[in-house]
């Protein structure tokens, strides 16, 4: 493990046998499940010995350890929220796909992404087909953060209403109609 210059290997090894077991309780007694303790443990002292101006000793060294084992936990809940089950989403496309929606679906993306600009299409391949950052975006597109944020969003409702209107699902705007 690289640590902090300030800390020698033997105050290491020391410290997380002293403290191991103070972190791995508090994180079961949080709920956090046992194959999520060593994760979350090994990661609260790393966080202990490469960030400076930690305590070093006692009960500032303990409350340091439990908040940050806290925050790490609270935070891959949070990740757990935020993250799609893929099991469910593929299972809810099969059928999709076997009521025959899916290709229709997919033919009318396809002609929608055609009407969008080239600048569009190339944020939501960049953002969606390889989970490129807002920042990679901006540069590559030459945009600010909040140009490349306005142009997907511009984007994604232009295909939602495209498709909605391919497939029937929404009321053609009159003025659109008039066109």
């Amino acid at each position: 493990m690289q640590h902090s210059p300030n800390w020698s290997d033997v105050q290491v090894v020391e410290l997380v046998r002293e403290h191991e077991r103070l972190v791995r309780a508090y994180l079961r007694s949080l709920g956090c499940p046992a194959q999520r303790v060593d994760d979350l443990a090994q990661e609260t002292f790393l966080r202990l010995f490469t960030q400076p101006g930690v305590p070093r000793a006692g009960a500032p060294l303990r409350g340091y350890l439990c908040s940050t084992a806290r925050n790490l936990f609270l935070n891959s809940l949070r990740a757990d929220a935020a993250a799609p089950d893929l099991d469910q989403v593929a299972r809810a496309w099969s059928e999709y796909e076997a009521a025959g929606a899916g290709s229709t679906y997919l033919d009318a993306l396809q002609g929608c992404l055609g009407e969008l600009s080239e600048r569009a299409r190339e944020a939501l391949r960049l953002r969606y087909g390889s989970e490129a950052s807002r920042a990679a975006i901006a540069e590559r597109l030459r945009l600010s953060l909040g140009g490349v944020k306005s142009l997907i969003l511009r984007s994604k409702e232009s295909l939602r209403a495209c498709i909605e209107r391919k497939l029937g699902l929404a009321p053609v705007d009159p003025a659109e109609a008039a066109q």
